[in-house]
């Protein structure tokens, strides 16, 4: 059960920060327009965000995976 918490509590960090990567990479493409950020930057951004998404991929397979054990310990399907 407790797997199952921890699960959810990083799937809702990993929205939080692929939400702010999403923002940041929104205020460098301004920037860039603006002549005061470099390709570069929107790169480093786009990275960013794409780790942010990963996390929050891998939150949610732990999830699954807690749900899974825990439905193996109990044998009975509970999701």
């Amino acid at each position: 059960y407790y797997g199952i918490a921890t699960a959810r509590s990083a799937i809702e960090a990993a929205k939080v920060r692929e939400e702010a990567a999403r923002k940041a990479l929104d205020t460098r493409r301004r920037l860039l327009r603006g002549g005061k950020a470099t390709a570069t930057d929107i790169v480093d951004a786009e990275t960013d965000l794409t780790q942010a998404h990963l996390q929050r991929i891998d939150a949610h397979v732990d999830l699954l995976v807690a749900q899974a054990s825990l439905e193996l310990a109990v044998g009975a399907r509970l999701f």
